[in-house]
């Protein structure tokens, strides 16, 4: 399943990415479109750069298994985040994950602040880390997660 969706947001993003040159009038507003995905291949985002705003928009998925104590699931959300280029190599960005998670006995929602910054090792892949605050509400869990994600960029 995992392999699926993420299968089905490269293709989505292959596909956005290829209307973009063919269709320049509708896509005005988008400065650029990515994929990341998180060091332990479990989370893919996909986001998108607003043009003339430091506004970044995204989607994600992700699929969590745990030992102690034992828990398994899966999310999906969306979020916003505001962008900052800090040097010509380096940004940071903040704001907000919403979404949804369930696992065979229930289902609830997520919310998530989110700091992280990129380092751009060329200029279409970065290598960055992101803190989440979170709060869900299978369990009624709070807590900190953290991660390194690489990033690439289709313009």
């Amino acid at each position: 399943m995992k392999k699926i969706i993420t299968l089905l947001l490269l293709i989505s993003a292959s596909l956005i990415a290829d209307t973009k040159t063919t269709q320049t009038n509708n896509f005005d507003n988008i400065k650029n479109y990515s994929i990341a995905v998180e060091h332990d291949g479990n989370t893919v985002y996909g986001d998108i750069d607003l043009e003339n705003t430091n506004i970044r928009l995204g989607i994600y998925t992700a699929q969590y298994k745990q030992d102690k104590p034992k828990d398994e699931f899966t999310s999906y959300g969306i979020s916003a985040l505001f962008t900052k280029m800090t040097s010509k190599k380096t940004s940071i960005y903040y704001g907000l994950r919403l979404g949804t998670q369930k696992n065979e006995n229930e289902s609830g929602s997520f919310f998530a602040p989110t700091f992280g910054f990129e380092y751009y090792l060329a200029k279409k892949i970065s290598l960055g880390s992101n803190i989440n605050y979170y709060t869900r509400g299978l369990n009624n869990r709070r807590g900190i997660d953290t991660s390194i994600t690489l990033r690439y960029y289709f313009k």
